[in-house]
């Protein structure tokens, strides 16, 4: 069972890293709980998607990645962005 979700996990993002390169994305930066570092400043022309109140959606004992739940909320928010 988790050999299969490492599976989907890897595909899921495989895949949308292929979508934004199709979409000619040199760079996409996730930033965690709103803090922007120096290095990172030349990025603040970009749009900036927050997502700081998903950060609930973790997996059990790792707050560093999202749940399913989580990771629902934020592809939506990215595609709203891509469309607009």
């Amino acid at each position: 069972h988790d050999d299969f979700d490492l599976e989907q996990f890897r595909v899921q993002h495989l895949m949308f890293e292929g979508y934004l390169k199709s979409l000619d994305f040199k760079h996409v930066y996730f930033l965690r709980g709103g803090n922007y570092s120096p290095e990172l400043s030349d990025i603040t022309h970009y749009p900036i998607i927050d997502c700081t109140d998903t950060l609930q959606h973790h997996l059990p004992d790792d707050t560093w990645h999202m749940n399913t739940q989580g990771h629902q909320v934020v592809a939506k928010r990215v595609l709203s962005a891509l469309k607009t």
